[in-house]
């Protein structure tokens, strides 16, 4: 019989075919990176899923490519195939993730502002940026674009964390794209970061930070 497990916290029992458990309203930081993997290691921050705009309790029903039991009914089997044409879209990353270069550390003390890491859930863009920490009162937020700059938005990053150093604090901002984008669109941004009255930019060296809609 085909099975499936139910992930709750740690422990890890056998329940009804083809359906995925997570519930993270217990956890703190531990499935928080582990759901953004490689760019949250040595990172010691306590924080919530649901602060960072996840689901408290997420429920996915997995199907094989070419297996549709008759107790499945046409609506599941219906939405089972829109999945799959849906996950074959995805956004990339047009840039290497800036936590990941050598001279990160340096880089947010002589910029005083540094784009970290970004992770892509469907069709919302999350991140975290790093400032230096000057003054208590500060503004961090993100200008991005979909039309190559003809017009642009602006979303705010919020407080997550500071360094145990007290030199440096983290912002993290969620930017929602449009269902109705087609393959091979991108989206541009920059981050500004404004304290003491002064303004400090991070746009990936002039280049700015984008990141594009392809299909697999």
């Amino acid at each position: 019989m085909s099975q499936c497990l139910i992930l709750k916290g740690h422990r890890t029992v056998q329940r009804h075919p083809f359906q995925v458990f997570f519930d993270v309203k217990a956890d703190k930081l531990a499935l928080i990176e582990n759901f953004f993997g490689f760019f949250m290691v040595n990172k010691k921050r306590v924080t919530f899923a649901d602060i960072l705009g996840f689901s408290l309790v997420s429920v996915v029903e997995i199907y094989p490519e070419n297996w549709f039991p008759d107790r499945i009914s046409e609506k599941h089997r219906s939405q089972a195939k829109s999945d799959r044409n849906y996950r074959r879209s995805q956004l990339k990353c047009l840039f290497d993730q800036p936590a990941n270069t050598e001279d990160f550390h340096r880089r947010v003390k002589r910029e005083h502002v540094c784009l970290e890491n970004v992770v892509c859930d469907k069709n919302v863009i999350r991140g975290f940026v790093r400032v230096l920490n000057v003054a208590y009162a500060k503004e961090v937020f993100v200008r991005y674009t979909m039309e190559g700059w003809k017009t642009f938005r602006e979303q705010s990053a919020y407080y997550l964390s500071t360094s145990k150093d007290v030199t440096t604090d983290t912002f993290f901002f969620g930017v929602s794209l449009p269902s109705d984008w087609q393959d091979a669109s991108t989206v541009e941004f920059a981050v500004c970061y404004r304290v003491s009255g002064q303004e400090y930019w991070d746009n990936n060296y002039k280049r700015n930070y984008s990141i594009r809609l392809g299909f697999k």
